[in-house]
């Protein structure tokens, strides 16, 4: 079995979670505390791959 990088599952999650937020803004519903914990960690993986790939702050 195959699986997808870290990297390419951690950027279409923070495409679904924009996505989603987006959506939650036009409806006005506030985020949860479960999709900002959902995001942080979204993020950390996409900047951890970022730097593993040789790109710097």
């Amino acid at each position: 079995m195959f699986d997808k990088p870290p990297a390419e599952k951690a950027a279409r999650e923070f495409d679904r979670l924009r996505r989603a937020r987006n959506q939650d803004r036009y409806e006005a519903k506030p985020v949860g505390a479960a999709a900002t914990e959902k995001a942080e960690q979204v993020a950390r993986t996409l900047f951890d791959a970022a730097l593993t790939s040789g790109l710097s702050t």
